[in-house]
Order: structure tokens, then C-alpha cells, then sequence
């Protein structure tokens, strides 16, 4: 079990909650603006497959009464009308009534999958709600669960879970009827309208002002905006305060809007109120990860491990980050991979070898890996819909075969994937399957950017995305001049530099291309702080190629600003990893001349 407050490794201090979480809350209208501030505009989608629920201090008597509770078929409904007859009360995840059905055991995988989102152990809750489900599918709520959950399945498998619920909606009461239409445009769709979601639940919060779901679901999708982020975690922690998955968020947002210490306090509370979590350990382990400390992300990744087999994945980049044997890797992913669905595992395990063998400078493996993941997301026809299952392994092709050289077959390979664009099921924002993270495989076609770019941007700013991730993606990431780059730093781009915590976002790592960008145009003290954040980071086998391109990149610019001991050992790490490469690195090539020029050592 946990103890009341966690207690931190030697090399980061646990200390009690301080002001910045435990003071309350200014108050914070139905849109999620904190009265006396100025109005922002929404904020995007934060985790889908990570938390969007609920639960800082205690259980907060605010707003109008709650209703009387009227019957739905057999199952009681959370009223939005108030009545003079009820004391006001907030409806957490635990109050929630069972929904109808005449399978005992479908009832209780339903009521423990609930449980466990309050615990914040998001892979668990769903497979909870998908043997509910399969015991009973005519269950509405846990199909509508399925889908709002959505961790281990594709789009298209969501929006088929979400039609099932909308057949079956007759059993839905007022408030999960509210619930339904709410995500309808962000997860039933095949090009996600998260401005839609965002009024939708807006106006099912209004009508059920003191139920946590719908505010954290706010939260979730404001997890980046440093104004609404925070005030909507701590208004839905009034509700509950013993709600991980509100902790969670709360963190997160702290964090991405530039306080990592408070957001470490608040992810540690996090774990400490629920001995069930899981999730609250692997955004502990991605903030020590993003500041560099790997032995900290160990014991984060496995206390996640020791919840959810997840979590394996986690442990297994921290170990190579260590430098731990890479059998001790393979054998780590194994077991996460054990933890997936029967049928995303040879996809999973293709990619997995696919990145290790880039780490290792095994290029020809890594490509063959690649084919096979191909062939394995080719075999499911839902899955080769969607930008999410096809669009990742074909850019780190694109990538792999730029690093040998084969400029040719790098542009076909992203034409193949542009070629498909508009036939593709699109992810909500911030997901792999978001069109912001392809923009540079465009610019590797041979495609010009924009007007598509410039159109997209301006959807982003309108719906108030975290500016430093829209200007990554679409004008750092597919910057590869000098030209280019001075556009993206000087021009007519909308600068937002990274500042180190946007791992937070989910996916992000916005340190290697920032500096790249600066190197590229020549700019090498102000690529340095960049380069070294990306450098130290513990994300190497997630983001192997960036990661080791990095350490070239931060080379260049110490050779550059004077500091010829700290190029020359930059210049030796990408050696270390692709100095003996097959076939040949581009980068290992210009690292050896850059070591050459220095006459470093060996």
C-alpha cells in the first residue's frame, strides 16, 4: 500500500503539498475561466487513452442543488433540475448508479472499471468495461465506456463501440445521453471536432454543474492552457478530492505551464491517494525522464509496472537510457508486450524491434523490422485506415532511409503516405494519428507546405493549441535549410520555444528539433540549452533517430561556441551508436569529420 504521501527518491525531495495546490481555488465559470481573468481561447484534447476524469481539498458545497434522481428503464437518473428537497452534493465516479442489466457480473466488471478510473488506471478500466461488454452487449454504458476510454483500440474500432452505444442509447439516462453527445465529435467522427466537444461539454456541465465527469473531461481537453488547466483540475478536486486521475492532471498542467516542482507535488499526491494507479506513475516517470534523471524514471516505471504490465514499456526505456544490457531490454518489452491485445502485438513488437535496432545502428534490420509491421497492420483492414497505425511506421522509414542516404526511396515511401492523407482517419489532437505530426513528411515528399500548413496553424491558434507544439511540428520539425529555418525563427511562423516540460502533452519532443533549427541557421549559442535538454533526456529508444541526431547537432554547436571537450564528446556518442552502422549513417559520417577537425580522441 502506499503511505499518505509518497516518499521521494534521494535525488528529487517529496516535500508536503504546498500553497500553490492545497490553497483553494479562485472561483471558475461554467466555461472553465477563472472570474476576474480574461476569457482564453479552448484549449485541445490531452490524453485519449490516458486520464479525463475527476477528483483537492474537500467536497465542495457550490452552485444549485442536484435533483431528486428519476428512473431510466431500472436504472436511477442524475437529474440536471434542482430540488429543495436535496442537500447539494457532488456526483463523483463512485456515485454513479449500475446501469440496467440482467448479468450480475457484466454489473460488477462495469462498477470495478469505474473504480479504476477514479484510481486513475485507465488500461485496466477499459479491459474492465470490455468484459463487461462481451457479458452482456447489450450494456450500453460500458459500450459508451469502451469508447470513451478508447487505450488499446484504434479509431475505428472507438467510433464502432460508440455506435453501439448510440443504437442502445434508450437505456441511457439525461446525464449519460449528455455524456454521449458530448464526445461524439472528438471520437465518432473520422476527422475529429474537438471545438465541438469543447461547447458540447461546456453545456453538459452547465446542466450538471457539480458532477465531476464533465469538468474533468474540461480539464483533460484544457490540460494545456496554463490559465483554464490548472483552475479546472482544482474545481474538480473541490468534487473529489481522493481522485487520482484529477491529481493527474493537475500536474500536468502545472507543468506545462512552466511549474515542474508543483506538478511533481501534485503527481506524487496523485499516487499516494490511490494504491490502484497507474497512471499517475508514468507522468511521474515522463517528467524525470524530460529533466534527465533515469534512475528516477526506473523506480517510477516500476511502480506503474507493478499495476498495469504497461508499465514494462516505461521500465524498458529507462533501462537502455541507463545502459543496461540490451537483453535486459528485450526481455522488459516482452513483458509489457504480453500486457497488449492478441491482435496489436506483432505490429507492437515490430516496431519495438525496429527502434532498437536504429539505436544500435542496425539499419537494414530496422527497415526489414518496418516491413514487417507493415504487413501485420496491412493484415487488419480497420487499422490501415487510420493515420495513427499507418502513419507512424512509414515515417520512421522516411527517416531510416534519409540517415543511409537513400534520398529517393525516403521521398516515395513519404509520398506513399501523403498520397493517402485524405483517405485516412484522422486522431484526436495531440495523438499520433493528429496531422501535425506528418507535416515534415510532406516537406520530405517533395510537397509544398502550404496553403495546407498555413490552414491548419490558424485552425490551431483559433482553438487554442500550446503554440510551441503548432510551431514545432509545422515549422521547426520540416525545416532542413537554412533558409527554411530562419522562416520558421524569423519569419512569419508564430515562434513558441519549447521550455522543457511539453512531454507532458503526451507524445512531444520539441528540445531536438528547436536546436536543430537554431543550428541550421547558424545560430549555435541558442541552440545549445535545446540540444542538451535533448541530449540528457531518457527518451532514446522512443525517439532513437532524434535522440542520437541530437548529440551531432549539439556537437556542431559546442565546435562552434568554443567548447572543443564537450564537442568532441558529443561527437563520440553518436559514433558510440552509429559510428559501425548498416548500411552507412549520414550522421556517424559528419560526427567522425567533426572529430576530426578537433583531433579529439578516440
Amino acid at each position: 500500500a502506499l503511505p499518505a504521501v509518497k516518499v521521494s527518491t534521494a535525488s528529487r525531495t517529496s516535500t508536503a503539498l504546498g500553497a500553490t495546490i492545497s490553497a483553494p481555488p479562485p472561483p471558475v465559470s461554467a466555461s472553465g475561466t477563472p472570474q476576474g481573468t480574461p476569457a482564453a481561447p479552448a484549449r485541445g484534447a490531452g490524453r485519449r487513452g490516458a486520464a479525463i476524469w475527476t477528483g483537492v481539498a474537500a467536497v465542495a458545497v457550490v452552485g444549485a442543488l442536484l435533483a431528486a434522481r428519476s428512473v431510466s428503464r431500472d436504472r436511477p437518473q442524475v437529474a440536471p433540475a434542482p430540488s429543495s428537497s436535496a442537500a447539494p452534493r457532488a456526483i463523483t465516479l463512485g456515485d454513479l448508479p449500475p446501469p440496467p442489466s440482467t448479468v450480475p457480473q457484466a454489473r460488477a466488471e462495469y462498477a470495478a472499471g469505474l473504480q479504476l478510473l477514479r484510481d486513475d488506471s485507465y488500461l485496466r478500466a477499459s479491459r474492465h468495461f470490455e468484459k463487461a461488454a462481451e457479458l452482456d452487449p447489450t450494456m450500453a454504458q460500458a459500450h459508451l465506456r469502451i469508447a470513451t476510454m478508447g487505450t488499446s483500440l484504434g479509431g475505428e474500432r472507438i467510433r464502432a463501440e460508440l455506435e453501439k452505444a448510440i443504437e442502445l442509447r434508450g437505456q441511457l439516462d439525461e446525464r449519460d445521453r449528455a455524456l454521449l453527445d458530448a464526445i461524439e465529435p472528438s471520437l465518432g467522427r473520422t476527422t475529429p471536432d474537438d471545438a465541438l466537444e469543447l461547447a458540447r461539454l461546456r453545456a453538459a456541465h452547465e446542466r450538471f454543474p457539480l458532477d465531476e465527469e464533465f469538468l474533468m473531461h474540461l480539464a483533460g481537453l484544457s490540460v494545456d492552457d496554463p490559465v483554464r488547466g490548472p483552475a479546472l483540475a482544482r474545481q474538480a478536486l473541490e468534487l473529489d478530492p481522493k481522485d487520482a486521475a484529477s491529481w493527474e492532471f493537475l500536474g500536468r498542467s502545472l507543468a506545462l505551464a512552466g511549474d515542474p516542482v508543483e506538478g511533481r507535488r501534485a503527481l506524487e499526491h496523485c499516487a499516494a491517494v490511490s494504491e490502484e494507479s497507474s497512471d499517475c506513475y508514468i507522468w511521474l516517470a515522463k517528467l524525470d525522464a524530460s529533466a534527465g534523471r533515469c534512475a528516477d524514471m526506473e523506480q517510477d516505471a516500476r511502480r506503474e509496472a507493478d499495476s498495469d504490465g504497461a508499465g514494462n514499456f516505461a521500465l524498458a526505456t529507462a533501462f537502455l537510457a541507463l545502459g543496461r544490457p540490451e537483453a535486459l531490454v528485450r526481455e522488459t518489452l516482452g513483458r509489457g508486450l504480453a500486457s497488449e491485445p492478441v491482435e496489436a502485438r506483432p505490429t507492437r513488437q515490430a516496431m519495438e524491434e525496429a527502434r532498437l535496432a536504429i539505436v544500435a545502428g542496425r539499419f537494414d534490420a530496422a527497415l526489414a523490422r518496418l516491413t514487417e509491421a507493415s504487413q501485420a497492420t496491412a493484415a487488419d483492414p480497420l487499422t490501415t485506415r487510420e493515420l495513427s497505425s499507418y502513419g507512424p511506421m512509414l515515417a520512421l522509414r522516411v527517416d531510416v532511409l534519409r540517415e543511409t542516404g537513400v534520398e529517393p526511396g525516403a521521398r516515395a515511401t513519404a509520398r506513399g503516405l501523403t498520397d493517402r492523407l485524405d483517405l485516412l482517419t484522422r486522431g484526436v489532437h495531440g495523438s499520433i494519428g493528429d496531422m501535425g505530426n506528418y507535416w515534415w513528411v510532406v516537406r520530405a515528399a517533395g510537397l509544398p507546405l502550404d496553403p495546407g500548413r498555413r490552414e491548419w496553424t490558424d485552425a490551431q491558434a483559433r482553438s487554442g493549441r500550446l503554440a510551441v507544439i503548432t510551431w514545432t511540428q509545422a515549422w521547426a520539425l520540416p525545416a532542413t535549410t537554412k533558409d527554411e529555418a530562419l522562416a520558421a525563427l524569423d519569419g512569419d511562423a508564430s515562434v513558441a520555444l519549447p521550455r522543457g516540460g511539453e512531454w507532458m502533452k503526451w507524445r512531444f519532443d520539441g528540445d531536438a528539433a528547436t536546436g536543430h533549427v537554431f543550428a541550421l541557421a547558424e545560430r549555435y549559442e541558442e541552440a545549445v540549452p535545446f540540444l542538451r535538454r535533448a541530449v540528457d533526456n531518457c527518451f532514446l529508444r522512443e525517439h532513437p533517430i532524434a535522440h542520437v541526431r541530437a548529440s551531432q547537432d549539439l556537437g556542431l554547436a559546442l565546435e562552434h561556441t568554443g567548447d572543443a571537450t564537450g564537442a568532441c564528446e558529443a561527437y563520440r556518442k553518436v559514433v558510440s551508436h552509429w559510428g559501425h552502422a548498416t548500411p552507412r549513417s549520414i550522421t556517424a559520417e559528419a560526427a567522425r569529420q567533426g572529430m576530426k577537425r578537433l583531433a579529439c580522441a578516440p
